[in-house]
């Protein structure tokens, strides 16, 4: 859901800032552009997330 709010409000600023540029090619370029960095930013999030979760369950077991 929030991938779609700020796709929308970035699309809608560039067209808004350069309406003498815009075009249907634009905006799919610049879409296209958004959902690539938001899909790079969600996997670096969750492989952080899941080498946080290893060291969590590495810090709770008992040490030899």
């Amino acid at each position: 859901m929030l991938c779609k709010v700020t796709k929308q409000a970035l699309l809608e600023i560039i067209k808004e800032a350069l309406p003498e540029m815009w075009s249907p090619a634009m905006e799919n370029a610049w879409g296209e552009a958004h959902d690539q960095l938001a899909n790079a930013i969600k996997a670096e999030m969750k492989k952080a997330d899941q080498d946080h979760q290893t060291n969590v369950e590495d810090k709770s077991k008992p040490s030899s």
